[in-house]
């Protein structure tokens, strides 16, 4: 059997870390503790992303391009990280030059 610290995904893991406040360190803040449905927590899940900083990582299009992640999760998921003061990765356009 997993321990919470094991798997992010876990009931036990969900309630404890609603428990705790979130911290300003996005590799400490699970994507379980922000403000998305489920539809959105499920494709994080499937594609390994389990906490902010694996979540801000992504530009909008790398979600966006994720089955099951269309525009109304793509919006719940910027407003969920506004509210906590982070955002997705911004293209850097003059790179791809």
């Amino acid at each position: 059997m997993t321990t919470p610290e094991q798997d992010p995904w876990s009931p036990e893991a969900i309630l404890s870390a609603s428990a705790r406040p979130l911290g300003t360190n996005p590799a400490n803040i699970m994507v379980t503790e922000i403000s998305v449905g489920n539809r959105a927590l499920n494709v994080f899940r499937r594609n390994g992303i389990k906490t902010v900083a694996d979540l801000i990582s992504h530009e909008a299009s790398d979600l966006t391009d994720m089955r099951g992640f269309g525009p109304n999760c793509l919006t719940e998921t910027l407003n969920a990280l506004r509210e906590i003061g982070f955002a997705l990765k911004q293209i850097d356009y003059a790179a791809r030059r």
